[in-house]
Order: C-alpha cells, then sequence, then structure tokens
C-alpha cells in the first residue's frame, strides 16, 4: 500500500473521508471493510475509485458523522492474485457540546 487511512476523531455531524492507494501486477482491487463486512454506497457511506496503469486510489467518506452508527473499527483491503494486504483504522465520534 502506497498510502493508508489513518485514525480519525471527528465531530458529530462533519464530513470524514478516509483514502487508499496501492499499486500492484495486475492493478490490486481495494474493498472496504467494517467489522469485515464490504462497504456499500449509502446514504451514509460514499465509495470512489480510480484505477491507472497498475495502481489505484479509492476514497471513502461519510458526508456526516453519526456517533453511534460510524464510530467503529474499519480495515481497507488490497487484493489481486498475487495475494492480498489490509490495513486497520478505526473513526472516533465526539458529540458536539450544546447550550440549553
Amino acid at each position: 500500500m502506497l498510502a493508508t487511512p489513518k485514525d480519525i476523531a471527528a465531530l458529530e455531524g462533519t464530513k470524514v473521508v478516509f483514502t487508499c492507494k496501492v499499486s500492484g501486477k495486475p492493478t490490486p482491487s481495494i474493498t472496504w471493510l467494517r467489522d469485515n463486512v464490504p462497504i456499500i454506497n449509502s446514504d451514509h457511506v460514499k465509495i470512489s475509485h480510480k484505477e491507472g496503469d497498475r495502481t489505484a486510489d479509492s476514497e471513502m467518506s461519510m458526508p456526516k458523522v453519526v456517533v453511534d452508527q460510524e464510530c467503529l473499527k474499519y480495515k481497507v483491503q488490497a487484493s489481486n492474485i498475487a495475494g492480498n494486504v489490509a490495513e486497520k483504522f478505526s473513526l472516533a465520534g465526539k458529540i458536539r457540546n450544546t447550550l440549553i
């Protein structure tokens, strides 16, 4: 992996973006996982991929962090016929202080 996602602590309601860049021959595919289950695009999470010659870039973004739903351990995995590599990372959410 050329670039791996880093742990992030974010305020609830803010946008977070994780990025990954890999290289290999053939070009590896990238999979984002939460609790070892592949993540699919939804209203809460957007996954994008861009492949080049022997490289792949991928991004997982969350438009608005929801503390109870998204604050977990994650993993990004790159795979091709030569094997696979994975990197773990986490998202820690913080609730905004409010005045009543």
